[in-house]
């Protein structure tokens, strides 16, 4: 079995969390706010090998999940990046 780095996770409000862009298509840059009323998202966070097996784990249910108005959304970075990016939306929300 693996061994597996366990990041220490700070509560994040949604609020703080709706800021956060993400790339829709190859040209477009949302706010995740902007799925609120038509689309449940979920963030999937870690490294590109993480997301990676993550997504792969997840094939089998990607299409249920769209027929439920679930949105996957991953949210790639290492522990060092994932804390600055938390840190840079909550300065940005403030």
């Amino acid at each position: 079995m693996g061994h597996h780095k366990l990041l220490k996770w700070t509560p994040v409000s949604p609020d703080l969390l709706a800021v956060l862009k993400v790339r829709v298509g190859s040209d477009r840059v949302v706010p995740v706010a902007k799925f609120r009323g038509s689309t449940r998202p979920v963030l999937i966070a870690g490294s590109k090998g993480q997301i990676s097996r993550t997504l792969q784990a997840a094939k089998p249910f990607i299409s249920e999940l769209r027929l439920r108005g679930v949105s996957v959304i991953p949210l790639q970075a290492d522990a060092a990046d994932f804390t600055q990016t938390l840190r840079s939306l909550k300065q940005e929300f403030k």
